[in-house]
């Protein structure tokens, strides 16, 4: 399999670049190995290519036919990997695009479902008592690997919603605070908590906002130096990789074993 798909890329498709052959899927397989695959598959389905002997592809009757037919008005055609599928696309450009096979209509839709998912997590967020997301990012550094998580809330100290620390003992602490807003996080916000780290001796800090940041507040977190920011749609990946406020469904997708089979040669 691999000297077929090392032959067919050096002959017909010498263009492609390092970044097409290194591309991976979500599974870790090769992108451009698996179009190989699939097109072989689909030509084995079409009965133009044997796929009785393992390893070895020959050609049939009929596919023999069909290149002789088709092989002086072929040209190889290498279609980029899109990363989502755009309304302004004619049936035309569709039309002159090679289906894509499941694995990576799988990978797009996924990515399509955690898009989606990520924007419903943020509307059901604005939804919740400022207290209670306050626990929720509580909960996300905890699952991130923060120790020492504790919500301060509401206790008037300097807009601090909340600390936690580096390591598990609690020695290097961190002070995190948490705005369940709509309107972009300011400057003034960040030179104040930026403050309140000072007040409270406390290098580290992180803020989390459901919405976004200024430019000027992005500026004076740089120049702070040791503040994260971490905007809605950092904070919707977050909850989903962490497995907080979703639940993922188990997608079984069958591949041969070629271990389980030579096992038993």
């Amino acid at each position: 399999m691999g000297d077929a798909i090392s032959r067919v890329t050096q002959k017909y498709f010498p263009e492609l670049t390092d970044e097409a052959k290194t591309s991976r899927l979500d599974s870790g397989q090769l992108r451009w190995q698996n179009r190989v695959e699939w097109a072989r598959f689909k030509l084995i389905q079409s009965g133009e290519i044997d796929g009785s002997v393992r390893g070895v592809w020959r050609m049939t009757p009929k596919g023999k036919e069909r290149l002789q037919a088709e092989w002086s008005s072929w040209k190889p055609q290498y279609v980029e990997f899109r990363t989502g599928k755009t309304a302004e696309r004619t049936k035309a450009e569709e039309a002159e695009e090679p289906s894509e096979n499941p694995h990576e209509e799988i990978e797009e839709a996924h990515k399509e479902l955690v898009a989606q998912t990520a924007s419903e997590l943020l509307t059901r967020i604005m939804e919740m008592r400022p207290e209670s997301f306050e626990i929720l990012i509580g909960e996300l550094l905890s699952k991130i690997g923060y120790g020492s998580i504790k919500v301060t809330g509401r206790s008037g100290d300097q807009g601090i919603d909340g600390t936690c620390s580096i390591d598990k003992l609690g020695l290097y602490q961190i002070l995190f605070q948490a705005k369940r807003w709509q309107q972009q996080v300011s400057s003034k916000e960040i030179r104040d908590f930026v403050g309140a780290m000072q007040m409270a001796r406390v290098q580290n800090g992180i803020f989390v906002t459901t919405s976004g940041f200024s430019k000027d507040s992005f500026e004076g977190a740089q120049k702070s130096g040791n503040l994260r920011l971490v905007d809605g749609d950092e904070l919707a990946r977050l909850l989903i990789e962490y497995g907080l406020g979703v639940v993922t469904k188990a997608l079984n997708l069958p591949k041969i074993s070629e271990d389980f089979f030579s096992s038993l040669e």
